[in-house]
């Protein structure tokens, strides 16, 4: 067996396994620092995406926010309106039916009074709504849109045709009423001399 005598002084063996083992625990380190920096940039470019993903939904949630407050608003406002069409409504359709006296009253002075309003009759009714050219399947199983129709029947004598005529004119030309029509003329005669009378039948 053979047997080895090493000849290299203490110091210098410490010297050279102390070089060794810095140069194998600094390529440790290198790599250590390599993958370490490498996590460190990755984490860092994850947090910037996140916080740009952030910033990007608190911006639609801004969005969000302000049209909520604006139908919040909305929902104040038309309580509001509802509250007021409660207590109030009624005086609308009286405020209507003034309007409605004051153009039939302005067209008959425009006739210079040869006409004559004997009655006047109010009525309202409800008709089906007039359905949109293209309806779906779906639009068949619901029930049909009603709207109010209101008329105003007018009966009286007037001198003439040419003043009948003018006085429909008048009444159409308002802008008062959805339609004026000349239900019937029949010639009468009276102790002031001959007339006519008439029925003109007004909707709105």
């Amino acid at each position: 067996m053979k047997q080895y005598l090493n000849l290299i002084p203490w110091k210098v063996r410490c010297r050279i396994l102390l070089r060794r083992h810095i140069r194998q625990w600094t390529i440790r380190w290198i790599l250590l620092l390599c993958v370490g920096l490498s996590l460190y940039g990755w984490n860092r470019h994850q947090l910037s995406a996140s916080h740009r993903e952030l910033a990007a939904w608190h911006r639609r949630a801004a969005t969000v926010q302000i049209i909520d407050a604006q139908n919040a608003e909305l929902a104040r406002q038309i309580a509001t309106l509802k509250t007021r069409l409660a207590r109030y409504g009624h005086l609308e359709s009286e405020q209507i039916g003034f309007q409605l006296l004051g153009t039939i009253s302005q067209s008959t002075e425009l006739i210079d009074g040869t006409i004559q309003i004997k009655k006047l009759t109010f009525t309202q009714t409800q008709v089906v709504d007039t359905p949109p050219e293209k309806t779906t399947p779906a639009d068949a199983t619901k029930p049909p849109k009603m709207r109010d129709v209101r008329t105003v029947t007018l009966d009286g004598i007037a001198t003439n045709n040419l003043a009948l005529a003018q006085f429909v004119a008048f009444l159409r030309d308002s802008g008062a009423f959805r339609t004026v029509d000349l239900k019937s003329s029949q010639g009468s005669k009276t102790s002031a001399g001959a007339s006519r009378t008439y029925q003109v039948e007004c909707t709105f």
